[in-house]
């Protein structure tokens, strides 16, 4: 398992939490910019957020926070 447990990341305003390899959450996105059952690419204040893998789904989201589901091969931060 690539996160067996939770793994938090912060970069700038933005937070992102690893549960296992199923799940994402993203804390403090602007908007999203392309969703796709194997990609995700969100705005944030100072770059993007791109998560790649197969099957994933938005679970959950509002203004600020995210919630993905899915088998996450990867996820990466662009300029934050």
């Amino acid at each position: 398992t690539l996160f067996p447990y939770t793994t938090l990341f912060r970069s700038g305003d933005v937070l992102v939490n690893f549960v296992g390899r199923g799940q994402v959450n993203v804390e403090n996105y602007r908007s999203i910019l392309f969703y796709g059952d194997d990609r995700l690419k969100l705005l944030t204040k100072t770059g993007r957020v791109n998560v790649e893998g197969k099957g994933l789904k938005i679970e959950y989201y509002d203004e600020e926070s995210m919630k993905v589901t899915g088998n996450i091969r990867r996820v990466e931060l662009e300029g934050v």
